[in-house]
């Protein structure tokens, strides 16, 4: 059966479940639809799918779920530099006991939710403006196959840092070169990773795309992050 982990989002009294891993037995693999189907019965729940695969994808859209026009950028060091040299210098703090104090309360439980998880939680301020942010570790398996001796047996990871969530935008994107060299060194990644909608001025980087879904009654494609997700609890 699916995995599905739920939780209240966004500030609003949607139920968000996120749907991910599943297997069925080789034994009833004839009711793997219907499965799937009895775990979205819930028309009331919005439903997320962050990592499908190409099977799971067709499975998903065949149960009314809706592609989210969604892409990452991937952002190595000192491709903002123009953000180092604002006329204001951010104030960056990990310190998990001050950036729980700067919190809402929502936000609060979002980072007690995620504090077991190896998540990254930090506060970015400027003067009265505040930026709350969740980053996950993750790594990038290279495909070396093609490539010759040792390089095409070896497995090559590239570790990077991965943003989940981020309460401003705008803040960040203000002071994205010193938020994104913190991080970096902090997590000991070699880029940036964020999804593309955060951004109203597209920062430079590479694009990738995400094959990314949802079902919701409530929410729209715009208030969607991947917190309380398998990117949270899964090594992928």
């Amino acid at each position: 059966m699916p995995r599905a982990d739920f939780a209240y989002r966004n500030g609003k009294t949607a139920l968000v479940c996120n749907v991910s891993s599943w297997a069925v037995h080789p034994k009833y693999r004839g009711w793997g639809m219907a499965l799937l189907a009895e775990v979205l019965r819930d028309e009331s729940l919005t439903y997320t799918a962050f990592t499908p695969n190409p099977t799971a994808w067709a499975a998903l859209l065949a149960q009314r779920f809706t592609p989210l026009d969604s892409h990452r950028i991937v952002m190595p060091p000192m491709l903002q530099a123009e953000t180092l040299f604002g006329p204001s210098r951010p104030v960056i703090d990990f310190d998990p006991v001050t950036v729980r104090k700067r919190l809402t309360g929502q936000q609060r439980q979002i980072f007690d939710d995620h504090a077991p998880y190896d998540c990254l939680q930090l506060t970015v301020s400027d003067g009265s403006d505040h930026a709350y942010l969740v980053v996950k570790r993750r790594t990038y398996r290279l495909n070396t196959s093609r490539l010759g001796g040792l390089a095409g047996v070896l497995p090559v990871r590239i570790p990077y840092s991965d943003i989940l969530h981020c309460s401003a935008p705008e803040l960040l994107s203000r002071h994205l070169e010193r938020v994104k060299l913190a991080i970096l060194r902090r997590q000991r990644t070699a880029a940036l990773v964020a999804e593309m909608g955060l951004f109203l001025v597209r920062p430079r980087g590479l694009m990738r795309s995400m094959r990314t879904c949802y079902r919701s009654p409530q929410l729209a494609p715009g208030e969607f992050d991947r917190l309380y997700s398998e990117i949270v609890l899964l090594p992928i």
